[in-house]
């Protein structure tokens, strides 16, 4: 099974931003999701998110979905390349363990 805390500790949701060319000075920015024009409409954490406008929200996985177009396990393969985790297909079946998955 992938340890999900162990990307957590290894990847935040400004460095999914950036991966994505999204390059954020503050904790607030116009929605990446919807391209969205509001400023302050996107609100993030380390490893959560959500969309005041959109109304999408989640953790690291479901941005990685939202802005790849990626299905669970695809995103779950891109996270674990940008924390330099070895990714075995074998495992991906099974859920990651970490409430923000």
């Amino acid at each position: 099974m992938i340890d999900f805390n162990l990307i957590l500790s290894r990847v935040t949701i400004r460095d999914v931003l950036a991966d994505a060319g999204h390059y954020p000075t503050r904790k607030r920015i116009a929605c990446p999701i919807h391209d969205g024009n509001n400023r302050t409409a996107f609100s993030f954490t380390d490893s959560t998110f959500v969309c005041f406008s959109c109304g999408a929200k989640g953790g690291l996985l479901d941005l990685v979905e939202y802005l790849y177009h990626y299905s669970r396990q695809e995103a779950l393969h891109h996270l674990c390349r940008m924390a330099g985790i070895p990714f075995d297909e074998k495992e991906s079946d099974s859920q990651p363990r970490s409430r923000f998955g």
